[in-house]
């Protein structure tokens, strides 16, 4: 070993590199410079490069013929470190394909985040493998022009009448620098420097009590109404929303997404009979049909209460009671004018029963009427809240009642509440 040398050996050569022609030329580089520097004895210097190179690279060894001057092959006891390095020069640049190395020259352009000095690199190493010749340098400085990713260097560019290599490169590095620049001073306008003392904003929030805030106009946002700061001048202040039903604020400054929507109105008075809106959209779970029952006396000081579009009510609301000690489920309607029990679901639940005399008849959403058994009350109970209620049912024909689509125990919703 070489006097007053110890250095760090090269990393093993990657014989499957994409480019393994650039990479044994760097790696060729270091290591000759490793064997000057660190090994003076020729035999010593072949087993050092064999080991420095790697188990990969051994492999490739282990398949190369190296001949001498007259072809004859060169045994391996008598090898130097300059044959075998000339034999990975052959492996590692094959012949290669001008025209492909060139199109990867004309298609190379600049890439997102990639610097120009970078980018000239790369244009200068696929240049080498081109065969250009004298005019490799115009032919970079061509590509640059087309290839830089910043159009306003390009004009800049397009605008030298007398346009080198060299002048090329130092108009792109002056625009890249300028624009670092640019960028860092905005970066520093963009820092907003303030100060505040911190007890007299506290102060200033507590002047105004959450109930009590008025907005930039002077109203107040709980009443809408002008008044003195604090809770306590708010009239709106332990109030209860008409709109929302939450408290502390007036419908008029309701702020809530589930503001009730106006009732539509229907025709005028005397053109309705005792008739709400009729829903028959299909349960997918249970194959039911959400209706109202009418009755058929007329009631028309309640038309505008119940001229209600039928698109208001879409959803199907059930309700499980205690019957009689049996579990029935319930189809609770808002537009229902009567509670009504198909005999079938008596039948089903065993629940015994007396009906009077009292034959109502019921219509359909569809002007289709039917009549009922009677009427009878039966005792039902609230499985959650144990309320106990006596209620007033209309039995109605099963048979019938499903030629109807009325095969399900049907309830005011207020009556479900």
């Amino acid at each position: 070993m070489a006097e007053g040398y110890s250095l760090k050996p090269p990393s093993a050569l990657d014989v499957h590199s994409r480019n393994l022609s650039v990479t044994w030329k760097r790696w060729k580089e270091e290591m000759t410079l490793y064997l000057d520097l660190t090994v003076d004895d020729a035999v010593k210097k072949k087993k050092t490069f064999l080991y420095v190179i790697g188990e990969d690279a051994r492999k490739v060894y282990e398949t190369l013929t190296i001949v001498n001057n007259d072809n004859a092959p060169i045994a391996e006891k008598d090898r130097t470190v300059e044959q075998v390095m000339t034999a990975f020069e052959a492996y590692c640049n094959p012949k290669k394909n001008e025209t492909v190395e060139r199109h990867k020259f004309f298609t190379r352009s600049q890439a997102s985040g990639e610097t120009f000095d970078e980018y000239l690199t790369e244009l200068r190493t696929l240049a080498a493998e081109c065969g250009f010749g004298a005019i490799k340098d115009s032919l970079i400085r061509d590509r640059i022009l087309c290839g830089i990713s910043d159009g306003k260097v390009r004009e800049r560019l397009l605008r030298e009448s007398d346009l080198s290599l060299k002048k090329c490169g130092e108009i792109c590095r002056a625009a890249e620098v300028s624009r670092r620049s640019i960028q860092t001073m905005k970066n520093s306008e963009d820092i907003v420097h303030y100060a505040y003392k911190p007890g007299k904003a506290r102060a200033k929030k507590q002047a105004v009590p959450q109930t009590g805030k008025t907005s930039s106009a002077g109203s107040c946002s709980y009443c809408a109404k002008k008044h003195p700061p604090g809770r306590d001048a708010c009239p709106a202040y332990g109030k209860e929303c008409s709109a929302c039903g939450k408290p502390n604020h007036f419908a008029r400054a309701c702020k809530s997404a589930d503001k009730k929507q106006p009732r539509k109105m229907g025709k005028a008075p005397g053109q309705y009979k005792k008739k709400t809106a009729v829903h028959a959209v299909e349960d997918e779970d249970h194959g039911d049909f959400l209706m109202t029952i009418n009755d058929e006396r007329p009631s028309p000081e309640n038309a505008y209460a119940y001229g209600v579009n039928a698109n208001s009510y879409a959803k199907q609301v059930y309700a499980t009671m205690k019957v009689e000690g049996k579990s029935v489920r319930f189809q609770l309607d808002l537009g229902a004018t009567c509670n009504v029990m198909p005999r079938k679901v008596l039948k089903k639940h065993n629940i015994s029963y007396q009906v009077d005399s009292n034959q109502r008849t019921l219509t359909m959403y569809n002007d289709t009427s039917i009549k009922s058994d009677g009427e009878t009350m039966l005792k039902m109970i609230n499985p959650r809240t144990k309320k106990k209620y006596c209620a007033k049912f209309v039995v109605v024909d099963s048979v019938r009642a499903l030629d109807c689509r009325l095969n399900r125990p049907v309830v005011p919703l207020r009556c479900g509440k």
